[in-house]
C-alpha cells in the first residue's frame, strides 16, 4: 500500500510474474549461467541447458483482507 502511495497509483496491481507463473501452473525457468572459462561437463554440447522447476505455494492467488473489528478466526481444513 505504501507502493500506491509513493508512485500517486489508483490501485495496487498484481505481481506480473505471479501471473505468469500461474498461466504456467507454478513452473519457473532460469536463464542458463554460461561463463567461458568453466567447461562443461558433457564435450560437444553446444546448446544451453535451462530447468524448469516448481515453485508454487499460492502465494499470488492469496487475497488481503484488512478486518476492522477484534474477533475470533477459525481455520477448518
Amino acid at each position: 500500500e505504501a507502493r500506491v502511495k509513493e508512485f500517486n497509483l489508483k490501485q495496487m496491481w498484481k505481481s506480473p510474474n505471479g501471473t505468469i507463473r500461474n498461466i504456467l501452473n507454478g513452473t519457473v525457468f532460469r536463464e542458463p549461467i554460461i561463463c567461458k572459462n568453466i567447461p562443461r561437463l558433457v564435450p560437444g554440447w553446444t546448446k544451453p541447458i535451462c530447468i524448469g522447476r516448481h515453485a508454487f505455494g499460492d502465494q499470488y492467488r492469496a487475497t488481503d483482507i484488512v478486518i476492522q473489528e477484534s474477533g475470533k478466526l477459525k481455520l477448518v481444513f
